[in-house]
């Protein structure tokens, strides 16, 4: 994973907080699935999906776990 706005290795840049989208995204992300607030429900760890799946998910690895 490697933001290619701002070069950062911690996230993507679906969620950069360096753009208006990417920290209105970060407000705004939630896992519909265990209600973590560091990744969608396509990459939550807790469902038993494949890593390919997961990949394709929403990760911010720059926040703690939070609940």
């Amino acid at each position: 994973m490697r933001c290619s706005y701002c070069g950062s290795h911690r996230h993507d840049h679906r969620t950069c907080p360096h753009t208006f989208g990417g920290s209105a995204r970060r407000a705004n992300l939630r896992c519909g699935y265990c209600g973590a607030r560091n990744h969608d429900m396509q990459a939550c760890p807790h469902r038993h999906t494949g890593r390919a799946e997961r990949g394709r998910g929403i990760t911010i690895l720059d926040r703690g776990p939070t609940r």
